[in-house]
């Protein structure tokens, strides 16, 4: 988590690089461009994506893509973000709209104004059906959409051009305004702040984009969404976890940004500790929410602030990509996770069990974190549960 955070930041630091020397003005340009990339899961599958890479001002440069593209953060003091984009796609239209904020103003295509409006299919089986809910930029082309009154919160920015594929494929992120500083809303501060993005990644469906045959007999639409890897901060999810909440000062006020850009539920658990919810889409909660866990639906955004105690670190887990772990926890290797498993780990941890094997003692170790412990058997515990 170390590792992502400092990712975020960097991007974060080329984000405020761009919106400096972009222009003079008050208002925040972000220039960002759509390409493909390629994904390498752990079991040596490499996934075709699409992503978001951050550019200059003429984008004659553009950096690497990724999925979620990256973060954009909109100063307090400012309400106008301008989002200028470069399509290097190789066939598909794309556009960018704000999920939460109400719709650009304006947008310019090649510098050239076009009307706000839907964009409808022509001819064929479609004919007249809207595919894209903002003007498209063209492959080769520059879209610049202009946002006014952007309100403060947590927000996902994504493709708004046949979003069941284009968000499928990657093209999405994160954006965030503050209330004031190190004031998430009015009322909410903190002192640190976690990015948790989640999604997912259907290999069939992003091969049958990347080769053509999308929309064919062979693979029609996406009804059959199957995914088979659950991504957490752009990484695929593991049952090796790394500690979301690290060590800290007892005390500090920790805003926890839960992001859900996948098209499964996902439901992160916070392990022992509980997290105040107080806000959802971007909207302040009445009051906050006491919960250890958050249903995270398709779209959606949480804000959470989890006062941290002494100790740590805490692991944060999503109930859904866990069970993927299952094979793990298969401590006695008859090809099932069940009771049997339970017992076993609990016999060991209370000292009942003097032989181990060493591939059981691997395995049950779930969090690697050098132990097997009440952690672990919390682990499994869900994983029985289902």
């Amino acid at each position: 988590m170390t590792r992502l955070i400092k990712r975020y930041r960097s991007m974060w630091v080329l984000l405020v690089m761009t919106m400096v020397f972009g222009g003079a003005s008050l208002a925040v340009d972000v220039y960002l461009a759509a390409k493909p990339f390629m994904k390498y899961m752990p079991d040596g599958q490499v996934v075709p994506m699409w992503g978001f890479a951050t550019a200059n001002a003429d984008f004659s440069i553009v950096g690497p893509a990724s999925s979620p593209g990256p973060m954009i953060t909109v100063p307090d003091t400012d309400g106008t973000l301008t989002i200028h984009l470069k399509n290097l796609l190789t066939a598909d239209p794309v556009s960018i709209t704000l999920a939460g904020q109400a719709p650009p103003t304006s947008v310019t295509v090649d510098a050239a104004p076009v009307p706000v409006a839907p964009v409808r299919h022509v001819g064929g089986d479609f004919d007249g059906r809207v595919r894209s809910f903002l003007p498209e930029t063209p492959v080769g082309s520059v879209g610049v959409y202009n946002f006014e009154n952007v309100r403060p919160g947590s927000y996902i920015y994504h493709s708004a051009t046949h979003i069941a594929v284009q968000m499928q494929m990657g093209l999405y992120g994160a954006m965030k305004k503050d209330f004031a500083p190190f004031t998430a809303y009015s009322g909410v501060t903190y002192n640190d702040e976690v990015i948790m993005f989640y999604s997912e990644v259907d290999p069939a469906l992003h091969l049958a984009v990347h080769y053509g045959y999308y929309g064919t007999p062979d693979y029609p639409n996406t009804l059959n969404y199957d995914p088979r890897y659950y991504l957490i901060n752009g990484d695929p999810y593991n049952v090796i976890l790394e500690p979301a909440l690290a060590t800290g000062t007892p005390g500090d006020q920790v805003l926890i940004r839960f992001f859900n850009a996948g098209l499964r539920d996902h439901i992160p658990v916070l392990e022992g500790e509980y997290m105040d919810l107080v806000a959802e889409d971007g909207n302040k909660l009445p009051y906050p929410r006491i919960q250890y866990s958050v249903l995270m639906t398709a779209g959606k955004t949480m804000d959470a602030i989890f006062v941290r105690p002494g100790g740590g670190p805490f692991p944060i887990y999503d109930r859904v990509a866990l069970p993927m772990a299952a094979p793990q926890a298969d401590l006695n290797q008859d090809g099932l996770v069940d009771a049997t498993d339970l017992t076993i780990m609990i016999n060991f941890i209370n000292g009942h069990l003097t032989i181990f094997s060493e591939y059981a003692q691997y395995h049950a170790d779930m969090n690697h974190d050098g132990e097997v412990n009440q952690s672990d058997l919390n682990i499994l515990s869900i994983l029985m549960a289902g």
